[in-house]
């Protein structure tokens, strides 16, 4: 049931590609493997369609959280495809356990620090 109604449908999605539901564990995930760049997709909650998206390292560097210079790795996450024109945003993860630090979303211009260490 969604929205009251009974759901019968399929979604043609690569199986290769891991489901992210959760986003968060999913860039986590990601984060503590080897892998440079990495396509998988989630299921949007507002209509159960698929969005593709992609994740891809950038770099590690030294961001500043409060006064404490903290080093991070720095990752690019979009949308898959053409589509990446039209959204993406940089995460900022601890390279050693994938704790995430700061999110910036490039199209709102909107930067969340998550996580504070003390």
């Amino acid at each position: 049931m969604f929205k009251g109604k009974p759901i019968d449908k399929k979604l043609n999605i690569n199986q290769n590609d891991p489901w992210y539901q959760v986003l968060w564990l999913g860039i986590e995930e990601f984060s503590k493997s080897n892998k440079q760049s990495q396509n998988f997709w989630v299921i949007k909650y507002d209509n159960l369609e698929p969005i593709f998206m992609t994740i891809s390292r950038e770099n590690n560097e030294f961001i500043e959280i409060n006064g404490n210079s903290i080093h991070s790795t720095r990752l690019h996450l979009s949308l898959e495809g053409l589509m990446a024109m039209f959204w993406s945003c940089k995460v900022w993860v601890r390279p050693d356990d994938g704790q995430m630090l700061v999110f910036k979303d490039e199209g709102k211009q909107r930067l969340v620090t998550l996580y504070n260490e003390e």
